[in-house]
């Protein structure tokens, strides 16, 4: 998402999201509306999912998705549990109630997140992999630093570091790693997010730890350390042109939560560059190459991308390194 469009969306909410604090008097999921000290908001999918933890009535929302009616009877019995003051973030706009929250909660401005970390790195903004919405805000940067790993079997391979904040404002802040492993005959090859630092938005002095993480989270030695031992471990799935290599590869990016619908992209995008395979099979850097291959590339062009799903593919796939 172009960086005009991420302040712009940002800018509303700085100026428009609004925090009430007050007793939760009513809560009708079947009209999606929530009362507090005598004034209704509408709910959206976040709050709602919010308050429902509140009652404790998740689990019951899940089973009872199709009958609404027989939920709100479940709500209704547990108003009474309702006893202290609750926090509404609200849009003043249009009375949508964006999250729910208890009184230690501080609301973080995106803008505030955002004007910090391109103060920092706003010559490397990434817009392929930046992206603003109601529930989140993802601020990535690209090509900081461009470092050889340092294996025998990887000479020449070089990975640029970049680095990645977030912020939703009815939930947390963090920084996390962003990195591309760079080839001369396929440009960008993947990309991933670690060495997070987290921060829960009840904590204090939130945007000095922000800066602070920043700058830490660019310090790379142990993640050249990781992908260099990934680079020479053994294979752990057979090589796609076995019998039964697709079955394997697929029970194995099952079992890390990569959904079957990307599986046969994950397949291509190993055969366009058969990394980590040996006479064995397949290692881990090969499989993990593969799936963030195939996202950074494939993937986004397809019209069923959805920019918090490329995220998790990105993240469940950081497993296979250690493999």
């Amino acid at each position: 998402m172009q960086l005009s469009e991420i302040r712009r969306i940002a800018q509303h909410q700085d100026d428009h999201w609004v925090s009430r604090q007050g007793f939760i008097d009513t809560v009708d999921i079947t009209e999606g509306l929530i009362e507090v000290d005598g004034v209704e908001y509408k709910l959206v999918d976040n709050s709602k999912r919010e308050v429902l933890g509140i009652l404790g009535l998740n689990g019951t929302a899940r089973e009872f998705e199709d009958d609404p009616k027989f939920l709100q009877m479940a709500v209704r019995r547990k108003n009474g549990d309702l006893n202290r003051e609750y926090q509404v973030i609200y849009d003043e706009t249009n009375d949508q109630a964006k999250g729910i929250k208890g009184t230690g909660y501080q609301m973080i401005s995106n803008i505030d997140v955002l004007d910090k970390s391109m103060s920092r790195y706003g010559d490397n903004f990434d817009p392929r992999h930046s992206n603003i919405n109601d529930n989140s805000m993802e601020i990535s940067f690209s090509g900081i630093q461009n470092i050889p790993i340092p294996s025998k079997r990887s000479v020449g391979d070089i990975v640029s570091f970049g680095t990645r904040a977030w912020n939703g404002i009815t939930t947390s802040l963090g920084v996390g790693q962003l990195l591309e492993r760079l080839a001369c005959t396929n440009g960008m090859l993947s990309r991933e997010k670690m060495d997070v630092v987290r921060m829960a938005h009840n904590q204090h002095e939130l945007m000095m730890r922000l800066e602070e993480g920043l700058v830490s989270i660019m310090k790379n030695d142990s993640m050249l350390n990781v992908m260099a031992r990934a680079v020479d471990r053994p294979a752990i799935v057979r090589r796609l042109d076995a019998p039964d290599g697709h079955k394997a590869w697929g029970d194995l990016l099952t079992r890390y939560r990569i959904p079957r619908r990307h599986h046969e992209g994950i397949f291509r995008a190993h055969r366009a560059e058969e990394v980590g395979v040996d006479e064995d099979g397949v290692n881990g850097w090969g499989v993990y190459n593969a799936a963030t291959r195939y996202n950074s590339h494939e993937h986004r062009d397809l019209s069923t991308y959805d920019f918090h799903e490329s995220m998790a593919i990105m993240t469940n796939a950081y497993s296979l390194l250690t493999l």
